[in-house]
């Protein structure tokens, strides 16, 4: 029995290897990798997982917390924000790990960025005019970022078109988070739901059909996906599990999300039909925040 323990542990080992070396060479990445934070350490930390084998490689081993990756369109570099300097500020990376640089300097809270689809801009949420609003920063320019929200007090949780022409996004201003869409200069260009519970984190498939959002309208938190052709939407992921921050797969085919299901939030993905549910992680500790690599 103890071999086979220590042969799992050199499997183990060899694996998140593999995925160090091919970061460090440059090569391309095993398929089906994604970008998620996990406290597995005690610090929360931005993690690469290969989802075919299981195995997991620290991208940013910090003293400081850092969460929600995003991968860039081109799958080169990941945005994320991360508390190193004891306040939460956006950074991006190389998809290594290497060259990590701060966007931000403020005493605000900054939250969820999102790539415009020709990575050239990052919309991200922000108090840094005393309310949660919508910003859009351009990654490697010097100019300020640039308020989406205008007077709107509750905006958060952007997501681009595949086009890059719209947003959408959720705006608390009548009461409870409901999803709409404004165009690139902060003007709301439509009301996607209208519910009495909150709709949080839309995720805009890379097909431009589909949104996938959260929604607590029934009790628990569920994923949903919005057909935009037909306006229906249909929950993914039934009564049994808390989820939030679902992400789509290149193909638009399917999606990751976190989950709380038995003790810790750990990663799950599911067929856009709402078939083949199955689980990614299985800890230790609190997986959450998945984007897919490109």
């Amino acid at each position: 029995m103890v071999w086979i323990i220590r042969l799992v542990a050199v499997s183990l080992t060899l694996h998140t290897f593999v995925i160090a070396l091919a970061l460090l060479l440059g090569q391309r990445l095993p398929a089906g990798v994604l970008a998620f934070s996990s406290n597995r350490t005690g610090v929360t930390d931005v993690y690469l997982l290969d989802t075919g084998r299981g195995f997991a490689y620290n991208l940013t081993p910090t003293p400081g917390n850092d969460n929600y990756p995003a991968w860039s369109p081109d799958g080169q570099r990941i945005a994320f924000i991360s508390w190193r300097d004891s306040r939460a500020e956006l950074y991006v990376m190389d998809a290594d790990g290497g060259n990590q640089r701060r966007l931000t300097d403020n005493t605000s809270y900054e939250w969820r960025p999102a790539w415009s689809p020709d990575g050239r801009f990052i919309l991200y949420g922000s108090e840094a005019e005393g309310a949660l609003q919508i910003f859009r920063l351009e990654v490697d320019g010097d100019s300020p970022p640039r308020n989406l929200s205008g007077q709107r007090r509750a905006d958060c949780c952007p997501s681009w078109s595949p086009d890059g022409q719209q947003v959408v996004f959720v705006s608390g201003s009548a009461g409870t988070g409901d999803l709409f869409l404004m165009n690139l200069r902060g003007s709301i260009s439509g009301r996607l739901t209208d519910n009495n519970d909150d709709d949080l984190l839309p995720a805009w498939s890379l097909d431009g059909r589909s949104i996938a959002y959260i929604s607590g309208r029934y009790g628990n938190r569920a994923v949903y996906v919005l057909d935009l052709a037909t306006g229906t939407a249909r929950n993914l992921t039934g009564p049994i599990y808390d989820c939030l921050a679902p992400a789509w797969l290149p193909d638009s085919r399917a999606l990751v999300f976190m989950a709380y299901a038995v003790s810790t939030w750990d990663l799950y993905q599911v067929n856009a039909d709402g078939t083949n549910l199955r689980r990614l992680t299985f800890g230790p500790g609190d997986n959450r925040w998945p984007s897919w690599k490109p």
